[in-house]
């Protein structure tokens, strides 16, 4: 077993735990704080230059988590417990750092064999996202045969 599934399952995990103890607004809101962890990630680790939209996206991202943790019973579902909740918000918030900081160490480690920065990592990182919903290995099988399929249809001259 290799350590992207294992990195893989433990995200997953944490989402769950999340999504189990929060509405599906306040959990999507949590999971998108993943915008400032990339941004944190990505100056401190990767020393990758701060502009104004960055700064912004961590300024408003906060901003909106604290707002949605001072106010506890604003969407809460009744059967859940103050410290349900709160582990939900953690979780959803450790789910978010765990995936961003893989993508940081990969840019980091790229950056370092490569010698240059490039659009590749962040592409991966995209991929990557996709493949985490999905199974790595249904996506390449998928694309494999969308490729295969095209190729055989043009040989024959067919345009289906």
């Amino acid at each position: 077993m290799d350590l992207s599934c294992v990195r893989n399952a433990a995200d997953n995990l944490m989402y769950a735990y999340a999504n189990a103890y929060l509405p599906a607004s306040t959990a999507a809101l949590l999971a998108s704080s993943s915008l400032v962890f990339s941004t944190l990630f990505g100056y401190f680790l990767v020393k990758n230059k701060l502009n104004a939209a960055m700064i912004n996206v961590v300024v408003i991202k906060t901003a909106a988590m604290t707002v949605i943790a001072l106010d506890l019973d604003s969407d809460r579902y009744g059967n859940i417990t103050d410290r349900q909740y709160i582990m939900g918000f953690v979780w959803d918030i450790l789910g978010s750092a765990l995936y961003d900081l893989i993508f940081a160490l990969f840019e980091l480690v790229f950056v370092k064999l490569v010698g240059r920065r490039s659009l590749l990592p962040r592409w991966l990182g995209t991929c990557d996202g996709t493949v985490r919903d999905g199974g790595c290995h249904a996506n390449g099988y998928r694309c494999g045969g969308c490729v295969m399929v095209a190729v055989k249809r043009r040989g024959r001259g067919t345009k289906k």
